[in-house]
């Protein structure tokens, strides 16, 4: 898999979960499951995960964290 679809961009603010249990990972949408158990357990090296924005065109955008947890 080389990406992950997550479906169209939300209009409004809205809740993501990534988590990464023993080699697999978990992506919930606005508390719907839009990836489960994906095994990443053949990633070699560290993996970190960014926590922002990426632009697809000119412009700009702001990003507001509620709550970030990291276990």
């Amino acid at each position: 898999m080389d990406f992950i679809d997550l479906g169209e961009a939300p209009k409004d603010f809205f809740d993501i979960n990534v988590s990464v249990d023993n080699g697999f990972l978990s992506i919930k949408l606005n508390n719907i499951q839009i990836l489960q158990n994906y095994d990443i357990s053949y990633w070699k090296n560290s993996s970190y995960f960014k926590t922002g924005v990426y632009l697809q065109n000119i412009g700009e955008a702001k990003i507001f964290i509620d709550v970030l947890k990291i276990n």
